[in-house]
């Protein structure tokens, strides 16, 4: 069995609440019943995740078994190339209030048994609505962006469908088949650029458009 799906024994290393925590050489390992929503493993802007006054990164997130997750954290580089994203101080304090906030997602969700149904389009919505699921019902909006965009693409091939249909018999007009394929795919390239930048709020429909137009007040948004 490979390492990293190794479980070790139960005296090794020192639980805080419900998670193990032990080292493996530099690195920080952590095994928890919690997928760890708000660590993400990113190449640029990072979640500063402090323990013992150290600071690591997560470097990557392995499924052991039903149930239980293991978190393999990597030292904080001395000079990285960006600032953290966010910053936490992980411990026996942010382990019970992430266990309470998952509680309550958990009572949220049952309260609404078709919500897996909405998530594809959670997608489409501003990133603030997009935060305001995430934090409420637990729907990743990376995870929405990204089933949005599947949704785009299979639009996208239905009305090019329509498009050969219209070109071929001339039964519906083209042109406002083409302007939806277009307005479609200019969309689809953004957002789908967002996530490859690693956007921390990735845009709902068009919205990258809106966060580029000029707002008295307000700076540019990067």
């Amino acid at each position: 069995m490979p390492d990293e799906e190794q479980i070790p024994p139960v005296s090794t290393g020192i639980f805080i609440g419900r998670d193990r925590v032990f080292r493996r050489g530099a690195q920080l390992v952590i095994d928890s019943p919690s997928r760890m929503p708000d660590w993400e493993v990113r190449r640029f802007r990072r979640t500063r995740i402090r323990y013992d006054d150290k600071a690591y990164f997560l470097a990557r997130t392995t499924l052991l078994k039903k149930g239980l997750w293991r978190h393999v954290l990597e030292p904080w580089p001395e000079e990285p190339v960006d600032p953290p994203w966010i910053e936490i101080t992980y411990g026996p304090a942010w382990i019970a209030e992430r266990d309470a906030h998952e509680a309550a997602i958990t009572a949220r969700r049952r309260a609404i048994p078709f919500l897996w149904a909405l998530w594809p389009f959670a997608g489409f919505l501003p990133s603030r609505a997009q935060a305001v699921l995430q934090d409420r019902y637990g729907i990743n909006a990376h995870i929405a962006v990204e089933r949005s965009l599947m949704i785009q693409y299979l639009v996208g091939a239905g009305l090019m469908a329509l498009l050969m249909i219209a070109t071929w018999t001339a039964i519906i007009s083209a042109r406002p088949l083409l302007v939806c394929i277009v307005a479609l795919g200019v969309d689809a390239l953004a957002r789908r650029d967002a996530l490859l930048r690693e956007d921390p709020e990735p845009p709902g429909f068009y919205e990258w458009l809106w966060r580029l137009l000029p707002r008295p007040g307000r700076s540019k948004r990067r």
